[in-house]
């Protein structure tokens, strides 16, 4: 920022949501490493609370609050009917129309999975929910905030039929939309099914063998490497076997887990996961045995409420 002959240096983030929770920006710019937050409006008391905090900020109305050793800068807002006012006015409209979050949309539904999978992760830290889902940082306020204001959320909580619903209308998207865009590539290889790589993890049929035995495993790995096909013996052919598609989580610390993850020495999808590569399988098979899945898997007892 150049004021005169003054340049002040400044890492700035900014914040569409609005109304502006005042820990959310705070916890945001921290987050980034940011010193300047711009937002659409900024209040008198979140004013002074930035204020206390050394925290620069400014918004459209023409607020700014700026500290440094070079330069003091504090301007109130513009009154209503200033075209500055009005151009605040134009993006609130504009903003109220776009609010709809698209949550089938792949990135967003990667967000809502972990979310729907882990639901104390509601609670962490926007940037280590973001690093979960792989997702970008903005997601995650937009994306809570639209289901508070659908009502699925309160203060960072599942309500009673909030996650039920959410979930239903998750799995009915998967099919054709996060489903597809998770695809790498279809190989063939050893008929055990077994993968020697650490970081592959099984997920639909290959899953649960001990109900069924998949024609084709369905394999989620972080990057599709040539040491991951060379070490198991993976080619092209004709007749595939492994279908390898794209790992877009981490899993989160343990203080966030609803239950014990992992049995030891198998990687597995998360349940939910498994249940959605089920239902949305070419193989008849896979789908018949999707609801024995759901009945049986006790991590997945909210879900059964209503079978999908």
């Amino acid at each position: 920022m150049d004021l005169g002959e003054v340049r002040v240096p400044l890492r700035v983030v900014e914040i569409e949501r609005y109304p502006l929770p005042s820990d959310l920006a705070i916890s945001v710019a921290r987050e980034e490493g940011a010193d300047f937050i711009l937002a659409p409006r900024i209040g008198s008391k979140q004013n002074s609370e930035f204020r206390t905090l050394s925290m620069n900020h400014a918004d459209l109305s023409g607020r700014i609050s700026l500290r440094s050793p070079h330069a003091v800068l504090e301007m109130e807002g513009r009154s209503a009917g200033s075209p500055v006012e009005n151009a605040f006015s134009v993006w609130l409209q504009e903003h109220k129309r776009s609010a709809v979050v698209d949550l089938t949309s792949p990135k967003s539904a990667q967000l809502i999975f972990c979310l729907l999978t882990w639901p104390k992760l509601l609670k962490a830290p926007t940037r280590m929910i973001s690093d979960v889902a792989g997702v970008s940082l903005g997601l995650v306020p937009r994306t809570v905030g639209y289901l508070e204001d659908q009502g699925l959320l309160r203060d960072r909580t599942w309500v009673d039929s909030g996650r039920l619903t959410v979930a239903q209308a998750w799995l009915a998207s998967y099919r054709n939309k996060l489903g597809p865009s998770l695809h790498l590539t279809f190989m063939e290889g050893a008929d055990d099914g077994r993968f020697k790589i650490e970081d592959a993890t099984l997920g639909g049929g290959s899953a649960i063998p001990g109900l069924i035995q998949s024609a084709v495993s369905t394999v989620y790995v972080p990057d599709l490497t040539a040491k991951f096909v060379r070490v198991n013996r993976l080619r092209k052919g004709d007749r595939p076997t492994v279908e390898l598609r794209r790992l877009f989580w981490r899993t989160p610390r343990e203080e966030f887990w609803d239950f014990h993850w992992q049995a030891p020495g198998i990687a597995t999808a998360p349940p939910l996961l498994v249940y959605a590569d089920l239902i949305a399988s070419k193989d008849p098979r896979e789908r018949e045995v999707a609801h024995v899945f759901l009945q049986e898997e006790p991590r997945l007892h909210w879900l059964s409420q209503s079978a999908i």
